[in-house]
């Protein structure tokens, strides 16, 4: 079972995810691609194609920090 993690190249979704990942295995989802391993997948939460790489995983927890970080309005 795994622990998705969202927003996973920021700056706390970095140190999350190295934090849990010493004890379960963890995915790293971010716009950005984080390098640090073979479960870092990129992509958008909007985008069906690009959440549909999670498919493959057994994801028992999910950690959501991913955010819109500028370039819209409050709408």
């Amino acid at each position: 079972m795994y622990t998705l993690i969202t927003g996973a190249s920021g700056f706390i979704g970095t140190r999350l995810a190295q934090r849990i990942a010493s004890q379960h295995p963890v995915i790293r989802f971010s716009r950005n691609l984080p390098e640090v391993d073979e479960y870092s997948i990129a992509g958008e939460f909007h985008a069906l194609h690009d959440l549909h790489q999670l498919d493959k995983f057994s994801i028992s927890c999910v950690v959501h920090l991913g955010a819109v970080t500028g370039g819209c309005s409050e709408e």
